[in-house]
Parts: structure tokens; C-alpha cells; sequence
């Protein structure tokens, strides 16, 4: 799942409101240590953010972040490892 504005935020929000999910759930978005940018799937630069206070920290030492949120946190974003579990979110494109 790419959100990339509130709108899309707002709406993933009402969605995972229906849902009895305490665990992380991610989505995309991955930041490489050695690079200043996030980035989607595609590559391309991720603009919008919807950070919990203190996000990101990268407080730990591994080559890859990624994002995820939780319902405790108002599905605010945090910087999540590899190491940690959660569900994913995933979108398709309905033709």
C-alpha cells in the first residue's frame, strides 16, 4: 500500500478502524541507512509523511527501516526493522 497523502492516510485509517489489529502493520516505504530519503516499491522519493512524535529515531544499528503503524498510536508512522512483526496492508489496482 503506497500513501502518499492525507486523504489516502484518512481513508486506510476508517478502513483498519473496523478491525480488532493491535500488532504493527506495514506498508510501503523503506529508507536505506546509508541514504537522507525514504522511497516507495517503484523507487521513486516518498514526499508525505504522517510521523508519530519522535519518529523517525533510527535508534537502531541494521542497513534498512521500514514503515509501519499502529492503532495505539492513531496509525501514525514509525520506523520499523526487519526484526519486528505485523501485518501487511496491500492494495490492488481493480480494472
Amino acid at each position: 500500500m503506497k500513501i502518499d497523502s492525507d486523504e489516502k492516510q484518512q481513508h486506510i485509517v476508517i478502513f483498519l478502524d473496523q478491525f480488532d489489529i493491535s500488532q504493527w502493520i506495514f506498508f510501503q516505504g523503506t529508507h536505506l541507512l546509508s541514504e537522507p530519503t525514504w522511497r516507495y516499491d517503484d523507487g521513486s522519493v516518498i514526499s508525505y509523511f504522517n510521523w508519530y512524535a519522535s519518529q523517525p529515531d533510527s535508534s537502531r544499528q541494521d542497513t534498512a527501516e521500514y514503515l509501519c503503524m499502529r492503532r495505539s498510536d492513531q496509525y501514525q508512522w514509525h520506523d520499523c526493522w526487519k526484526s519486528m512483526t505485523g501485518a501487511f496492508i496491500c492494495e490492488i489496482q481493480i480494472i
